[in-house]
């Protein structure tokens, strides 16, 4: 079921603002040099976590004076001009359409063995890694150092607020078709304590026990956090192999909410090896029960997560720490030839199989509307004719009813009438008989 909250979530506007801004191109130039983000898209209503990490970065790099911009999928197949450095979030760009003396950097946030599956990973003038064992694996294929530099929260965004945390658990995890693992203890959880379940949720994900909020405006995830004890986390199998933890552990702690995810791993090189994990629903249970009855604990162990991530973990820490990588890969790329003719071909090759693969896409996406709208209807049309049955079954007890209570009515009025009838009959025989004793 889909709940609505009697104070549904704030949106930021105010933030949203300065996202809309990147994504409209106001921010192109900068006295430092201009970076483009290749990202999956530019639509901030789309839920792709690759573009908010890429617009975190540019918010204070641009507060740095670097000009930034994206780069969505959708242009991939266009050349790029009036850059120094693209940074790749993606595994699937293929940098031949990046002007020859700009900088080609990948940020390898997940999907490590995808990445190592690339025959182009030479062609990035750096790579960066959010985790060392990620960045370990990499370097070896690479044939250079590859930099850890891992995600983080936009503090000004992700900003904690004093007042009641009224979601006892709260899970933003989508659910993009493939099942997640914390699915399979969602139920069992519901079943004993309170969980909100926020995101995209396909077909064949609802889960017993729990409310289901529906979609979200990542801007609007801030106030969620701030209302939450627990947010849960789930990181898929091939980043938690190398400890690539998610966005939502830097955002909700950056909130004052505790986050609990599914794997250690990573969590001490973050200097968050204090977060809470799981691994099945009594897990989950008992760090709800001890944080939310020890109020005093809670304050305690988020106001230590947060000290780190501000100091550690925020996006304006990030943007000061990768402004040297930044220039140094511009460095390297200055004395790089012209791209490969192969390396352009196969950039604009795989431009055109997601081109297609998009509109395939957009095709099934369209008729998979068409057949759920087609289901709503029958499903609403045989509601409709149970609810036609259900009144006419009313309507017949009722008639059935009114012609009892007609029929008694009537008998009523017809004993009533034959007494009367009686009692004036019989009267004028009690006057004689009256009158006859009177008289005698």
């Amino acid at each position: 079921m889909t709940v609505e909250y009697e104070r549904p979530p704030v949106i930021d506007d105010r933030q949203r603002d300065l996202y809309d801004e990147i994504v409209a191109g106001q921010h192109t130039d900068g006295h430092a040099g201009r970076i483009a983000f290749a990202v999956s898209t530019d639509d901030l209503d789309a839920g792709r976590g690759d573009l908010f990490v890429a617009l975190g970065l540019a918010k204070y790099l641009a507060r740095l004076g670097w000009g930034v911009r994206l780069w969505p999928m959708s242009q991939w197949g266009e050349r790029l001009d009036g850059v120094d450095a693209v940074i790749s979030m993606l595994e699937s760009f293929v940098p031949g359409l990046v002007p020859a003396h700009a900088a080609r950097i990948a940020w390898v946030r997940n999907w490590t063995e995808t990445w190592l599956e690339q025959p182009f990973l030479r062609e990035f003038d750096a790579v960066w890694s959010s985790s060392s064992a990620s960045a370990e694996v990499l370097a070896a294929a690479y044939g250079r150092a590859v930099d850890v530099v891992p995600i983080a929260a936009d503090a000004e965004l992700f900003s904690p607020t004093e007042g009641r945390r009224g979601l006892s658990v709260v899970s933003s995890v989508n659910h993009w078709g493939t099942p997640r693992r914390i699915h399979s203890v969602l139920g069992d959880l519901g079943a004993r304590v309170d969980v909100t379940l926020f995101g995209e949720q396909g077909d064949g994900a609802a889960v017993s026990h729990v409310a289901h909020a529906g979609r979200i405006s990542y801007f609007g995830l801030p106030d969620v956090y701030r209302r939450s004890l627990v947010v849960l986390d789930d990181v898929i199998d091939q980043a938690a192999v190398y400890g690539n933890q998610n966005s939502r552990l830097f955002e909700s702690i950056s909130a004052g909410a505790l986050p609990v995810t599914n794997t250690r791993a990573g969590l001490d090189e973050l200097g968050l090896g204090a977060v809470p994990t799981y691994s099945g629903a009594e897990d989950l249970v008992e760090v709800v029960e001890r944080f939310g009855h020890d109020r005093d604990a809670f304050t305690a162990r988020t106001d230590e997560l947060s000290a780190v991530v501000r100091e550690r973990h925020t996006f304006e820490v990030r943007a000061a720490e990768t402004e040297p990588l930044i220039r140094a890969a511009i460095g390297r790329a200055q004395d790089r030839a012209e791209p490969s003719y192969l390396l352009a071909a196969l950039s604009e090759e795989r431009a055109s199989k997601i081109f297609t693969s998009t509109i395939s896409d957009l095709r099934q996406v369209e008729i998979d509307r068409r057949d759920r709208r087609i289901n709503d209807l029958e499903r609403a049309v045989e509601a409709a004719e149970r609810r036609i049955e259900r009144l006419n079954s009313v309507l017949f007890d009722a008639s059935q009813e009114l012609e009892a209570q007609r029929n008694r009515k009537i008998n009523r009025v017809e004993r009533t009438v034959r007494d009367s009838a009686s009692t004036a009959l019989a009267l004028p025989r009690r006057v004689r008989g009256a009158l006859s004793r009177w008289s005698g």
